[in-house]
């Protein structure tokens, strides 16, 4: 029977609870995520949907909320983010040039290595078909039994593309 805004401990300005306020006043649905804390002060995370539930006339009688921990689910998606940015730091600071190809041969990522290797921005290479634009013809079957190799889940070692 209480007011679920204890739970918010002086954390009351969120901006989803602004959402949440607005759509209130709408008489609308909307999904929001909330930081909590439990007794102990321990953060948690809620995933809240509110829906309204209307009368014959149309008017809003009363809302009917869902709450869900979405704490685990928001921990593994924050480690993810921070693993990701790790990941693109390394690529990208690497002086060995990195490309990120497509099954069609359709560059979709490459570093700055690429810059200094092939005298390409990142701008000219997205999008581009890696076989056009820096791989050699006579290179071209290699390199296809090599991306083949791969897409079955092959690891392939220690092949270098020439060019």
């Amino acid at each position: 029977g209480r007011n679920c805004r204890f739970l918010q401990g002086d954390d009351r300005d969120q901006p989803e609870l602004k959402r949440l306020r607005q759509a209130l006043a709408k008489g609308s649905s909307c999904h929001v995520i909330l930081s909590n804390y439990h007794k102990d002060g321990q953060l948690f995370w809620n995933g809240l949907t509110i829906t309204p539930v209307r009368d014959e006339s149309g008017q809003v009688t009363q809302f009917v909320g869902i709450v869900e921990d979405i704490t685990e689910r928001k921990r593994a998606a924050d480690a993810l983010r921070v693993s990701e940015d790790q990941f693109r730091s390394v690529v990208e600071t690497s002086g060995t040039v990195i490309i990120g190809l497509r099954p069609d041969h359709t560059i979709f990522e490459c570093n700055r290595a690429v810059n200094r290797t092939f005298g390409y921005v990142r701008a000219d290479m997205i999008g581009a078909d890696y076989f056009e634009k820096i791989l050699p013809p006579e290179h071209h079957a290699e390199m296809e039994r090599q991306l083949q190799l791969v897409l079955n889940g092959e690891i392939v070692r220690n092949y270098q593309t020439p060019g």
